[in-house]
């Protein structure tokens, strides 16, 4: 009876010490300075893809309080804005550099015709698209990135088909926009 008491103690206590050694490698983490800056550059460049004109003004303003980290220049490009009856996107993306490296933000928007169906109350044609969003965040000098997704509000008559598929009502544009006054316009046809 004592030995089995001996033997369950020891191998409480041996995977404790298996636990305890196996936690400390996800609790602690290389203490990034500076993380912070390089992430508010970026969403100063994220707030400025609705008016790139007003980027430079943006991170004039925010290089004021990230010190020790530089910043030094940057670029923004609204690469792709195009929209049809049947697909479309909006696509920007821009890249930072300070002292440290260059941290590169971009923002997806997307939406492509997936069908149509007849709305039984009205009798209307609804067009079904499938809409895509997020932004990615990549800070190369701290060797990660990080992808949101964004919701995007319709400006227009609309409802969901299970829940995900954006159901437009009529054949008018209807303009989808996130928080940050970021638009993508879907055409009518």
């Amino acid at each position: 009876m004592r030995r089995r008491g001996t033997i369950g103690l020891l191998a409480i206590v041996l995977l404790s010490f298996l636990v305890l050694e196996s936690s400390e490698h996800n609790f602690y983490r290389t203490d990034y300075r500076g993380e912070d800056a390089h992430t508010a550059l970026l969403v100063a460049l994220r707030a400025s893809c609705s008016d790139p004109g007003k980027a430079n003004v943006k991170l004039q303003k925010i290089s004021r309080y990230i010190y020790p980290v530089n910043f030094l220049s940057y670029n923004l490009y609204l690469l792709v804005n195009e929209s049809s009856y049947d697909h479309g996107a909006l696509v920007c993306r821009g890249y930072v550099v300070t002292n440290v490296g260059k941290d590169v933000f971009e923002l997806q928007y997307s939406y492509k015709l997936v069908g149509l169906k007849v709305d039984p109350l009205t009798g209307r044609i609804l067009r079904i698209y499938e809409t895509s969003s997020y932004q990615v965040f990549k800070l190369a000098s701290y060797s990660y990135a990080i992808k949101i997704k964004v919701y995007l509000k319709p400006l227009c008559p609309h409802d969901y088909v299970n829940g995900t598929l954006l159901a437009i009502k009529g054949n008018y544009p209807c303009t989808l926009m996130d928080k940050w006054g970021n638009k993508l316009v879907i055409s009518g046809g």
